[in-house]
């Protein structure tokens, strides 16, 4: 195998179906949009997206669906 495989992690973004629930004072949908607005930078670099970790907080739906959401726009 010849070449560089560039990854990008998102990992543990915790979050809950309600928005305005906090993790150690941290808003963690703020956090992951925080996240994903940086990560946009080098998406093109990327051979792929690893997402790990506790993706959702509460188990909840919604989280989910709300981090489903976010990450397609990568």
């Amino acid at each position: 195998l010849q070449g560089n495989i560039n990854l990008l992690q998102i990992t543990d973004t915790d979050l809950f179906a309600d928005h305005t629930v906090d993790l150690l004072g941290i808003k963690r949908v703020d956090s992951y949009d925080a996240v994903i607005k940086h990560a946009k930078k080098y998406t093109e670099q990327c051979s792929a997206v690893l997402c790990t970790g506790d993706l959702s907080q509460d188990h909840s739906s919604q989280s989910y669906s709300d981090f489903s959401e976010r990450i397609k726009s990568l």
